[in-house]
């Protein structure tokens, strides 16, 4: 027993002083502040974006200057984007190209492309635009069942809404169809924005592979498309459900047939990141701040999630830099944070509770090849 007590004290003083020297893993992610002095900050939209080597920028929507993250994390000098005619009124989203020389902008309720910082003008969209992105190097939008005018839309009209299309420099192709909206009975329907946002509203992005996600914005229904636009996974997290805020608060003196919009955002964007997996921003957690990070694990394709200690209210934009993921708040004063991928590889990430994984279904019927 005395030859046996040295060797147990001496495997329990190896196991303590192994377990100190591994470095300590994160239940909730606390982002480190980006760029955030005063100086660096302003009243108005803000949108975080980044090309396909890392390179982080700043968008100003309200005034359409780029300010480039340098590598001191501070934000450059600006270069104001250069438009056709007068600058939009309300920019609602943008995206950058792969190669960092194309910003799309969903602005009012039309886009704006611009090449090299100077517009070029592309055709317009009969359908409103919701989500925009890049599948490779060509501009994609996820299209809302909403004509833009409703003078565009005709009874007599063959084909299904579409909804995604691309851009392929000269004019817009249709990618993925909705199989069950028809835009011959779009014109019978009583226009229902509303209702079109939170069933149909979505964010979409590319892999290099030029596999489309989709990511619905009021319910937690995500997809993989096939460059084709041909469904092949799905992601579901509380039975994609639709979840409303609380009517505390509102006027009895609204409008008849005036309704507010309830349904609460569930994602807030996604990105790929550098370590090739697909980010999601969403809402949610115990941290507080009610904002996770969720991550697709490709080698057993589950959902992984880790809280985010980050107070913000409204939308935020994600993007995948060199150092690691960079989060904006929407207003430019909201706050700007970056969390570096050592802390990603480090954090203890738990599976997404009441997460569904299937092949996708068919919501989006790929358009037919001529």
């Amino acid at each position: 027993m005395r030859n046996l007590l040295p060797a147990f004290l001496s495997l329990l003083l190896s196991t303590t002083v192994a377990a100190a020297a591994e470095p300590p893993v994160a239940k909730v992610l606390v982002p480190d502040l980006v760029a955030s002095a005063e100086v660096s900050t302003w009243d108005g939209p803000q949108i975080v974006r980044s090309d396909r080597v890392g390179n982080v920028y700043f968008l100003r929507a309200d005034t359409l200057e780029i300010y480039p993250l340098t590598q001191a994390g501070k934000l450059g000098e600006p270069v104001k984007l250069e438009v056709l005619g007068e600058a939009p009124q309300l920019v609602r989203d943008a995206a950058l190209s792969p190669g960092g020389d194309v910003w799309l902008l969903s602005a009012d309720l039309g886009l704006r492309r611009f090449v090299d910082g100077k517009e070029k003008v592309m055709p317009a969209l009969e359908w409103r635009p919701s989500g925009i992105g890049f599948e490779r190097d060509e501009p994609v939008v996820a299209l809302l069942p909403m004509a833009v005018s409703g003078d565009q839309v005709y009874r007599e009209r063959k084909g299904q809404i579409p909804r995604l299309m691309t851009f392929d420099g000269d004019r817009w192709n249709v990618l993925a169809e909705y199989p069950n909206l028809s835009a011959a009975d779009w014109g019978d329907r009583r226009p229902d924005l509303n209702g079109a946002l939170t069933d149909h509203a979505a964010f979409v992005t590319s892999d290099p592979e030029g596999r489309l996600w989709i990511a619905r914005q009021y319910a937690y229904d995500i997809e993989q498309l096939t460059p084709s636009g041909k469904p092949r996974l799905h992601f579901v997290v509380d039975g994609g459900k639709v979840k409303e805020r609380k009517q505390e608060g509102e006027s009895k003196d609204r409008p008849t047939g005036l309704n507010a919009f309830r349904s609460q955002a569930a994602i807030f964007d996604l990105v790929e990141g550098r370590d090739h997996r697909m980010y999601f921003l969403a809402a949610g957690g115990d941290a507080g701040s009610g904002i996770v990070l969720d991550r697709h694990d490709p080698v057993n394709s589950r959902l992984e999630r880790i809280s985010l200690a980050i107070h913000s209210t409204g939308r935020l934009t994600l993007a995948s830099g060199k150092n690691g993921l960079y989060l904006a708040a929407w207003d430019g004063r909201g706050g700007r944070w970056m969390i570096s991928w050592d802390a990603l590889d480090l954090a203890t990430w738990k599976p997404v509770q009441n997460s569904e994984t299937s092949p996708a279904p068919e919501t989006p019927t790929a358009k037919p090849s001529n």
